[in-house]
């Protein structure tokens, strides 16, 4: 097996993601092979400070959900773009993400883009964001948000 096809173990994805985010506090249970942690992500300078909390079990796909603020709908939308039953962000298509990659480099940045587009769904109506081979949806309320 090459290093490029090696799992990246917790450890190295929990000092990654102190690296890159100095605050965040992470934890690991052995017993469960899982990383838990929670960080702040703020997508753009006049954007909202996020708290996020990460649960990677070691080989199944991260699971990412904003814990505070509490992510909010629009007027007449039951449902935030992109999100799965549980509140978890879709951030990627099945086969975007593999255990051979680091969180650091693309979940914490994938969930920072995704947070993006939705504070610019909240204003606009329309998902820019793309995924599943979507086209945003502008409507005549995009242009009057």
């Amino acid at each position: 097996m090459s290093t490029a096809d090696r799992w990246v173990s917790l450890a190295l994805q929990a000092f990654d993601l102190r690296a890159l985010l100095p605050t965040a506090q992470s934890r690991i249970r052995h017993q469960t092979s899982t990383l838990t942690s929670v960080f702040e992500l703020q997508p753009a300078t006049a954007s909202c400070r996020y708290t996020v909390h990460l649960r990677y079990r070691l080989g199944w796909r991260p699971e990412v959900r904003v814990i505070d603020p509490a992510l909010c709908t629009r007027e007449g939308v039951d449902r935030i773009p992109h999100t799965f039953d549980n509140d978890l962000l879709c951030l990627h298509l099945d086969d975007e993400w593999r255990p051979t990659m680091r969180l650091a480099d693309t979940i914490v940045p994938w969930a920072s883009e995704w947070l993006f587009y939705y504070e610019l769904w909240l204003t606009t109506g329309a998902w820019h964001g793309g995924g599943h081979g979507e086209q945003p949806q502008v409507t005549a309320e995009s242009f009057h948000s």
